[in-house]
């Protein structure tokens, strides 16, 4: 069985561990079949206000939504989703989203539809003049402007030309840009094949965490050998390592799986491999037992991965026995009221002022719960 296969019958598991493993093992991973999204928008609204319904849809922000998706998400009220639709998709739900969305906002849907390049450029840049001007991260307005990206792809009004000379002038900076983002973002639906070594290299730009998120999914998005291949040595580099081991778990290749293998020995630190194991897991593949069992048996874990979450969850998925599997299930289940105790308790504080020189939290800084983990792995999914 392939790797959708294998994860299909927990989809909508009533286990919610792992359920949470299935979730997080699709996050990033293209080739969700559309029918899959729209069960789950199901199931969220089944459990609408419950911890349920929450862990499902902050899963989701990667999917592709089909028109019956977009129309459960507007029933669900979650105005995250507001610009992940499709131009095409919103059309068919005008009525609703004008709910929601100002006629000023619905402008952008409309031009992507029916404006001519050169508006459609005009609004582009605009947006990416709000975006670097813009006090914090706006994760709206960052949905909105890859819309327009990938309209102008669509259409064939962005050429390679444009992002060779947008890249080009963003290498030579300290950061990025806003732009220079969204012409890796472009190069993924382009799959413009001879940039996967450039891309693979911006792995090791690690305090920029929007950059890093697109450059992952950009990589991801190719789901080829070329990329297992320009993306293993960086898997063995200190700094990028996690972020290319994110990269070979959700490239569904026998290849990337063996350079996950080769490059989990050479891992020391115990947070990062605490990230290979996972990596590891979420391939559900049995060849990946030796390393798994190996981890396991030293013992040596790191609060950044709920280890036994996802041991308990990768056997079980898996159909495999092992003598710790009941004690991994109590355990995941300890901690994961001792989360939601702590997330209560940060929620309660969600109002409580912050002082303006307090410095913003990255999606690999330890999460302020208090829980160990990394932010991104915590309360900042």
């Amino acid at each position: 069985m392939d790797f959708l296969q294998k994860i299909e019958p927990y989809l909508l598991s009533d286990d919610i561990i792992i359920q949470r493993f299935v979730l997080q093992a699709l996050e990033d991973y293209p080739n969700v079949p559309a029918e899959w999204t729209e069960r789950l928008l199901e199931e969220a609204m089944r459990y609408k206000g419950t911890d349920r319904e929450r862990e499902i849809l902050r899963h989701l922000s990667n999917h592709t939504f089909s028109d019956r998706a977009a129309q459960l998400l507007l029933e669900i009220k979650k105005d995250d989703f507001l610009f992940a639709f499709a131009p095409e998709i919103a059309a068919k739900h005008k009525s609703e989203l004008l709910q929601y969305l100002s006629e000023d906002d619905w402008h952008m849907y409309e031009l992507m539809l029916h404006g001519t390049a050169e508006d459609i450029w005009d609004e582009y840049y605009l947006f990416i003049a709000y975006l670097e001007h813009k006090t914090g991260y706006d994760n709206i307005l960052f949905t909105a402007a890859k819309q327009m990206v990938r309209t102008l792809v669509q259409k064939g009004w962005m050429m390679e030309s444009y992002i060779e000379d947008v890249l080009k002038k963003n290498e030579q900076q300290d950061y990025f840009s806003y732009e220079g983002i969204f012409a890796v973002y472009a190069i993924g639906l382009m799959k413009l094949d001879a940039y996967i070594p450039f891309v693979a290299s911006l792995l090791r730009r690690t305090e920029e965490d929007i950059l890093i998120q697109e450059v992952e999914r950009t990589l991801i998005a190719f789901q080829s050998d070329a990329v297992a291949h320009a993306v293993a040595p960086y898997a063995e580099e200190q700094d990028p390592s996690i972020f290319a081991a994110h990269v070979l778990a959700n490239i569904k290749t026998p290849l990337a799986l063996q350079k996950l293998r080769e490059a989990f020995p050479k891992i020391k630190n115990d947070q990062d491999r605490a990230f290979f194991f996972e990596s590891l897991c979420h391939h559900l593949s049995e060849e990946a037992l030796p390393e798994i069992e190996r981890y396991l048996e030293e013992g040596k874990f790191s609060p950044a991965i709920d280890v036994e979450q996802v041991a308990y969850s990768f056997y079980t998925v898996m159909g495999l026995t092992h003598p710790q599997l009941e004690e991994w299930k109590r355990v995941a289940y300890e901690k994961e009221e001792h989360y939601r105790q702590l997330l209560q308790r940060l929620l309660n504080y969600k109002n409580v002022p912050q002082r303006r020189e307090e410095k913003k939290i990255g999606r690999n800084d330890p999460c302020p719960c208090g829980s160990g983990k990394k932010y991104k792995k915590c309360c900042g999914k």
